[in-house]
């Protein structure tokens, strides 16, 4: 710990008690997954303006007070509540996205499969229209040929 009879003035001393403010401010805003809830709550009220956080229930911090002892004993990294829901909230984002993307691509999916029905349809229509097209041709090469006889019936026997 620092020696401070080096402090002479007033001013002096403010500053060093504004840091130490400071110091205990940015603390109590960090998640508190490595110190003890009672801790906190002991070392917040040096604030002029005390522990200003919630009252946890004590079931839910008993609780977590054990899963936090359990993962010491056992080497295991301790995840606070704040930190799982932060984890989940940040995969739930990627599903989210996840499914979106699948969702566009069912979409597309299903507009390809339409489209290849289409094609179907059409190629079946493409087809039977050849069909008619080629009997068409059989029927006018028929005509060509009995109006050519024809012609030739009549100019014979004229």
């Amino acid at each position: 710990m620092k020696d401070h009879s080096d402090c002479k003035t007033c001013e002096h001393l403010s500053l060093e008690i504004e840091r130490l403010r400071t110091a205990i401010r940015t603390h109590m805003h960090m998640r508190g997954d490595d110190r003890c809830y009672l801790d906190d709550h002991d070392l917040y009220q040096v604030l002029p303006e005390g522990d200003t956080r919630p009252a946890e229930d004590s079931a839910v911090t008993l609780a977590n007070c054990l899963r936090f002892i359990e993962c010491r004993q056992q080497g295991r990294e301790y995840i606070s509540p704040e930190r799982e829901i932060e984890h989940l909230r940040k995969e739930n984002m990627k599903l989210r996205g996840w499914n979106i993307e699948m969702a566009r691509k069912t979409v597309q999916d299903r507009q390809w499969e339409r489209l290849e029905a289409d094609n179907t349809t059409l190629h079946h229509e493409n087809r039977r229209l050849k069909d008619r097209l080629i009997a068409a041709e059989g029927l006018c090469v028929q005509l060509t040929t009995q109006i050519e006889h024809f012609l030739l019936s009549s100019t014979s026997t004229q």
